[in-house]
Order: structure tokens, then sequence, then C-alpha cells
């Protein structure tokens, strides 16, 4: 009996030693794991900001050439206004008439800038007025 208690606690201690080392294994091959995935995730981002920044510079370019475009679109209008104009007009008065009309719409839209700028000031003003924030003013 003595030799199958020594036996018994010897199975018990190598089936302890087994199960530990089967653990401690499993954790190892867990952290090689994660290591891995972590390292395949790294690669993927990268991948993925390189072909953004690719796709993102193309649409850049093709959006200054199509605004370059629409420059050159809006100059034939005021040309062909200018020529259309001038047997009726003169060549002075259709360029003083399109000048005008161009000066009129651009104060019109600055003034519209200036009251969403104003406007958005006021948002801010209001909300850090609530928050008990204070500039100075």
């Amino acid at each position: 009996m003595a030799q199958g208690g020594v036996s018994g606690q010897n199975a018990q201690s190598q089936k302890g030693d087994c199960v530990q080392h089967s653990l401690f294994a499993d954790l190892q091959a867990l952290a090689a794991d994660g290591r891995n995935f972590l390292e395949a995730e790294i690669a993927f981002q990268r991948t993925r900001l390189a072909y953004a920044g690719g796709r993102g510079k193309s649409a850049l370019i093709a959006i200054a050439l199509a605004l370059v475009l629409a420059i050159f679109a809006l100059f034939a209008l005021i040309i062909g206004v200018l020529l259309a104009l001038t047997p009726y007009l003169s060549a002075w008065g259709a360029t003083a008439l399109v000048v005008g009309v161009l000066l009129l719409a651009a104060i019109l839209l600055a003034m519209s800038a200036l009251r969403n700028f104003q406007r958005i000031k006021a948002a801010f003003h209001e909300d850090d007025e609530e928050h008990g924030f204070h500039n100075g003013e």
C-alpha cells in the first residue's frame, strides 16, 4: 500500500505538473497569438492608411482641377456676357454692368459670411456664459 500510495501521489504530482505546464503553454500561446493579431492589425491599418492617402491625394488633385475648370468657365461666361451686352450698352457700359453685378454678388456673399461668423461667435458666447467662462469683455 505504501508503494501504491507513493505511486498515487507521484501520478497526481505528474498530473498537476502536466496541467500546470499545459496552462503555462496555453498562456504563452495566447500571448503569442495576441502579438500576432496585433502585428497583423497594425500592418492592415498601415496598408489601409496608405490606400486612403493615395485615394485622398487623387481626390484632391481632381477637386483642384475641377475648381480650375470651373473658374475658366466663369471667366468664359463673363466674357460672353460682355460680348453679348456690348452692342446694347457699348463696351464700357457692358463692362460697368458686369463689374457692378459681380461686386454686388461679392458684397452679398461677404455679408452672409459675416452674419454666419457673428452667429457662431454668439453661440459660443452664450455657451461660455452658461458655463461661467468669461473672456474679459
